[in-house]
């Protein structure tokens, strides 16, 4: 199981599903709708609509993961169906790791197992930022992770040796979406 807005679909998007279908046999995907975001206090026009953000997901899903099964979940709330007895696991970012964590809590006052919590590392892009839709939608980025605007001036250089040290996770210039190189699971 995974869940998230998947707004303008990326290629931190695609790493979690990526690491989800590589884990599971069925993936169930939760995608928020409109009446999520209202009570969470996102504005509506921000963020693409529902059908857009749903249809693009099944069409990444039928080109990426072909004659594999899963389910779309439009999720009302945050707890989609982590709070069912059937949910074993769930893929998530280091940003949304937390739900997890207090899923599990929840799960335990109810008597259901805990269930496992995959954390893949973010993706970064070209600047060494994680990748995100917020990013993207501020014009920083592409859903490649590629640069769209110049970086500023300011701060630190570092010689190529220190910088690869200082930059952690998916490295940007590899071909096709970065791979994941960090999957931790949590207890």
């Amino acid at each position: 199981m995974l869940g998230g807005t998947f707004d303008h679909l990326h290629i931190g998007h695609q790493a979690l599903l990526t690491a989800a279908f590589s884990l599971a046999e069925e993936v169930g995907i939760g995608v928020t709708t409109e009446e999520f975001l209202r009570r969470e206090g996102r504005k509506l026009g921000v963020v693409e609509p529902f059908e857009v953000r749903e249809g693009r997901l099944r069409e990444h899903l039928s080109r990426a993961f072909p004659g594999r099964q899963y389910r779309l979940i439009p999720l009302t709330d945050r707890w989609g169906a982590l709070l069912e007895g059937r949910t074993r696991m769930l893929v998530a970012s280091p940003e949304t790791i937390h739900v997890g964590v207090q899923a599990n809590r929840l799960r335990r006052q109810k008597g259901l197992p805990p269930v496992a919590l995959i954390e893949v590392a973010s993706v970064l892009g070209d600047d060494l930022l994680p990748v995100s839709s917020t990013r993207i939608r501020e014009g920083t980025i592409d859903a490649g992770g590629r640069r769209r605007t110049p970086l500023q001036g300011g701060g630190r250089v570092h010689e190529p040796r220190q910088a690869r040290r200082c930059a952690s996770g998916p490295r940007p210039g590899l071909p096709g979406p970065h791979p994941v190189r960090t999957v931790r699971q949590h207890r």
